[in-house]
């Protein structure tokens, strides 16, 4: 069941991103609440929505990962600002009705100019209380200088405490702050440098004294290279996920085991650590099967997944030459990309990729992509 529920899983991403590779991607795909493209002048952030705990103040937690280079900034003084509106709405995801609808203005400000150009994004954190159900979220980012806007749609399900049926919350990513808590990583693409990272899930609703069955699944599709999966903010793209070579039909397993669940409460939090993984495009299941009660009487089967794309330490910067190298599938020819890959050692890599940029440089004084001439291959030092 676990194998057909991966099958319908791929099936569903694949479909989703055929039909769905030219705009935001809806509620259903797994890049819900993250930008397919990037578009220069456009607001781009990621969308990331958390309910609050069963015995808490119901309600959703609302994280924005905005990266500076996608506002516009101006100057203001010694340093540079930009101003910014954010409006949540939350609907009812059969009819539409609007439930709850907030706005608020947030400005960032930065010292230098090199920091309004930086990709690492900063979080805007903001809760919502509501009542425990099931919704739509929708977030609007306006940058206030140029006028621009972008729309981010995400579902998130708050829990009811008085609820008797299991239930399994969907995966979130999480890293440990520099105070010791952990906060979720919203971006998309996640480098594996971070502190703990790990994907985590919330299992409601369980027998307290008889045990569950916790399966933890991770593996790892077979890419042709990280940037397979498009480099969000990186380069002006609207690639599906195939574009550089994901195999999905062959995944090689990264992480598997069972184990019985007995935790003397109703509620857990359970978790899977993901820090140090190699760069590339993962998916991390989670399986609980629920013995019967009285509440319930049967078992119950719960399975969650995410994809996950994993980059370098330093990502979205290359931290080593081959990381530079394989940033180039977006501009390179496929021969040159070979003649790069083929290099015997780092220093003739090198120098080859240092030859490829002088030639970009010499058709940007050329007259760019559109000039007449032909640009030649690095030689094969």
């Amino acid at each position: 069941m676990f194998q057909l529920g991966r099958s319908i899983f791929l099936w569903a991403l694949l479909t989703g991103l055929l039909v769905g590779c030219g705009g935001q991607p809806g509620t259903d795909t797994y890049q819900a609440g993250r930008p397919s493209r990037f578009v220069p002048g456009i607001p781009s952030f990621d969308f990331e929505t958390v309910p609050s705990n069963p015995g808490e103040q119901p309600g959703v937690e609302l994280y924005l990962s905005v990266p500076s280079a996608s506002l516009t900034f101006e100057k203001a003084g010694n340093a540079f600002r930009a101003m910014q509106e954010i409006r949540v709405s939350l609907v009812h995801p059969e009819d539409q009705t609007l439930i709850l609808e907030r706005s608020w203005r947030d400005t960032t400000l930065v010292s230098t100019y090199a920091a309004t150009q930086r990709y690492d994004p900063f979080i805007i954190r903001r809760h919502l209380g509501v009542p425990p159900g099931t919704y739509i979220a929708e977030a609007t980012l306006e940058n206030l200088s140029s006028g621009k806007s972008e729309v981010r749609r995400q579902p998130v399900v708050v829990p009811d405490s008085a609820e008797q049926n299991p239930y399994l919350g969907k995966i979130l990513i999480e890293a440990r702050t520099d105070r010791g808590t952990f906060l979720p990583v919203v971006p998309f693409h996640i480098p594996s440098s971070l502190d703990s990272l790990r994907c985590i899930t919330k299992l409601y609703n369980i027998d307290p004294v008889r045990p569950s069955l916790v399966t933890i699944d991770l593996v790892r599709f077979i890419s042709d290279t990280l940037p397979a999966s498009p480099p969000m903010y990186l380069t002006v793209l609207d690639l599906p996920l195939g574009y550089g070579g994901v195999t999905f039909e062959k995944a090689e397993t990264v992480l598997v085991g069972s184990q019985p669940l007995t935790i003397g409460r109703k509620d857990v939090i359970l978790a899977m650590g993901i820090r140090g993984l190699p760069p590339g495009n993962y998916l991390a299941s989670f399986q609980v099967q629920t013995p019967a009660r009285e509440e319930v009487p049967r078992d119950t089967l719960l399975n969650v997944e995410r994809f996950l794309s994993i980059g370098g330490p330093t990502f979205p910067r290359p931290s080593t030459l081959w990381e530079l190298i394989e940033s180039m599938e977006y501009i390179a020819s496929r021969e040159e990309m070979e003649l790069l890959r083929e290099a015997p050692t780092p220093e003739i890599a090198r120098v080859r990729f240092d030859s490829l940029w002088l030639t970009f440089r010499h058709d940007k004084k050329a007259g760019g992509p559109g000039d007449d001439r032909t640009r030649h291959s690095p030689s094969r030092l």
